[in-house]
């Protein structure tokens, strides 16, 4: 069988996050569907992106590109950082303790690269509110612009590795607005156009109200959504071992 070898830049979903056997990760399943198939002997090396700050995101990736050869890198967008860099205040955890606290958007550009200050956290309450305030004060048109030079950032990395890219994400569950759903993934379609990247689109794939896909709380995937992940990233793999 040919040899492939896939990254995956992405956060817990790689890992499971504890509620999902090794197995039945979607990396896992996929290396086992192209294995059975005959069609590939798919080697997955991972970039487990822990933070949503980007600076963290290119270290992640630069780190696996160079450590390893690869054929395809698949780039994660996740669902918390699209919401961190369109609201304007997060719920963050206090320096000290478990407690929270409310404080603005502090996504910063600096001395040519982005920053982010604060690990946020969902306000579960005026969440509309919240994102309006972003969009009238220009904290997610800032937001995009970090996105858009994140993603840039990657390709170049990519493109000095002779790797192949594509986009994946966002998994989005029950807390996220639809309509910041629907718009969000529309945008990163867009952009991922406009920079002639695949892009592979998730949350009608996993749409909120399919119960066994989700965990409880709402925002990490069970051993059916991992099943389903892996349903969407088989055919862009397929397409890469054909080229």
């Amino acid at each position: 069988m040919k040899p492939f070898t896939l990254g995956l830049a992405a956060g817990c979903i790689n890992s499971g996050f504890g509620l999902v056997p090794i197995n039945h990760l979607y990396h896992r399943v996929l290396s086992a569907r192209m294995r059975e198939s005959g069609q590939a002997e798919l080697r997955v090396r991972l970039a487990n992106i822990a933070e949503i700050n980007p600076a963290h995101s290119l270290v992640a990736v630069r780190e696996l590109l160079e450590r390893q050869k690869l054929d395809g890198l698949v780039f994660n967008v996740r669902s918390e950082f699209l919401w961190a860099i369109s609201t304007l205040v997060w719920s963050t955890r206090a320096e000290q303790g478990e407690g929270t606290k409310p404080q603005l958007n502090r996504l910063k550009y600096r001395q040519g690269g982005w920053e982010i200050h604060g690990t946020p956290r969902p306000i579960g309450k005026l969440r509309r509110l919240n994102w309006s305030l972003g969009r009238l004060v220009g904290a997610e048109a800032r937001g995009w612009r970090c996105l858009s030079d994140t993603l840039t950032a990657v390709a170049q990395l990519c493109r000095e590795h002779d790797t192949r890219l594509a986009l994946t994400g966002p998994i989005v569950g029950s807390w996220f607005l639809p309509n910041f759903i629907q718009q969000t993934e529309t945008r990163l379609s867009e952009l991922s156009s406009s920079m002639k990247l695949r892009f592979i689109p998730l949350s009608k794939a996993l749409p909120t109200d399919m119960p066994e896909a989700w965990s409880p709380d709402g925002f990490h995937l069970l051993a059916p959504g991992h099943r389903i992940v892996a349903d969407q990233i088989q055919p862009l793999v397929e397409s890469w071992l054909k080229e």
